[in-house]
């Protein structure tokens, strides 16, 4: 959230989408995600077509080897799904935005509105 101020006397709460004002790093580091998501959904999609066609081979021929790539295809499938939630776990760690800890201490991501002479008062008051 950040103040928008209408006039000098009034002061107005505007709610922010959180990964539009992400740094650049971070956006892109987003958008990489994104990316890799769709892919793997594209990937799991097709796979689990071709795992219907594999398992009517198999069925129908009988034949050991047609059973061991149908197993193989049933693993790289769970492994496709796996690398799917681990990386909507990580978008959605890194589009979080609150206190960041470091060396011990909480920094508040906020926006001062006002002039330079304000800052300036704020900062003075503020060591006293």
């Amino acid at each position: 959230m950040t103040e928008k101020s209408n006039n000098a006397n009034t002061t107005e709460l505007v709610e922010i989408d959180g990964d539009k004002f992400l740094p650049p790093e971070e956006q892109e580091h987003v958008n990489d995600l994104e990316y890799a998501r769709t892919n793997l959904m594209s990937a799991i999609e097709t796979a689990q077509k071709g795992m219907e066609e594999l398992s009517d081979v198999a069925a129908c021929s009988q034949h050991p080897r047609a059973y061991e790539v149908h197993h193989q295809y049933l693993k790289t499938i769970g492994e496709l799904n796996k690398d799917f939630v681990q990386i909507s776990k990580d978008k959605r760690q890194a589009k979080q935005v609150g206190p960041v800890e470091h060396d011990g201490k909480i920094t508040q991501n906020n926006l001062f509105v006002g002039s330079t002479k304000d800052l300036a008062e704020m900062l003075k008051a503020k060591k006293q």
